[in-house]
C-alpha cells in the first residue's frame, strides 16, 4: 500500500477469525516476516519488516537482555550478602563471646543481647547458662573449702593425739 513498496504475495494459509498468520517470504531479492490477519469481511492486513531488521534488533535486545541479567544478577548477589551479613552479625557476636568465655575460662564476661527474635532468644539463653556455669562453680569452690576444713580439723586432732601418744 505504500507507493513504490514492495507487493506482498498472498498467504498459502489464508487466517481465520482473530488467527495471525507469520510467514517468511521473499520479494524482489529482499526476506520479509509477514503477519496477515483478517480484516473486516474477506479482506486481509499485512504487516512485513524486513528480516534483517528484525533480526538486528532481536541481536541487540539479545545482548541487552544478558548485560541487564548479569547486572541484576550481581546486584542482587551483593544486595543478598550484605543483608545476610547483617542478619548473622548477632549470631557473630554470640560465637565470639562464647569463644572469649571458653578460652579465658571467665564467667564473668558480659554477653551482649541484641538482635530480635530467636537470636536474642539465644543469647538470653546462652546468658542464663554462663549464670548457672557460674553458680555452679562458686558452689564447687565452696564445698571443696569447707571439705577442707572439715578434712583438717580431723587430721589436726589426729595429729595432735600422736604426738601425745609419742611423749608418753
Amino acid at each position: 500500500c505504500l507507493p513504490g513498496g514492495p507487493v506482498l504475495p498472498v498467504p498459502v494459509t489464508s487466517p481465520t477469525g482473530d488467527e495471525v498468520v507469520l510467514d517468511t517470504v521473499e520479494v524482489e531479492g529482499a526476506t520479509f516476516r509477514v503477519a496477515t490477519h483478517v480484516f473486516h469481511e474477506g479482506g486481509l492486513l499485512q504487516v512485513a519488516g524486513a528480516e534483517t531488521d528484525i533480526t538486528d534488533v532481536l541481536s541487540a535486545l539479545r545482548w541487552r537482555l544478558v548485560l541487564l541479567g548479569f547486572v541484576v544478577g550481581l546486584a542482587a548477589g551483593l544486595i543478598g550478602w550484605l543483608v545476610a551479613g547483617r542478619l548473622v552479625r548477632p549470631v557473630v557476636h554470640l560465637r565470639d563471646t562464647a569463644q572469649r568465655i571458653a578460652a579465658s575460662q571467665d564467667l564473668t564476661t558480659p554477653v551482649t543481647v541484641e538482635g530480635s527474635g530467636e537470636i536474642r532468644d539465644l543469647a538470653v539463653s546462652f546468658t542464663t547458662m554462663v549464670d548457672a556455669l557460674a553458680s555452679s562453680r562458686a558452689e564447687q569452690q565452696r564445698l571443696v573449702t569447707d571439705a577442707g576444713h572439715e578434712i583438717r580439723t580431723p587430721l589436726t586432732s589426729l595429729t595432735t593425739n600422736l604426738e601425745l601418744l609419742e611423749r608418753f
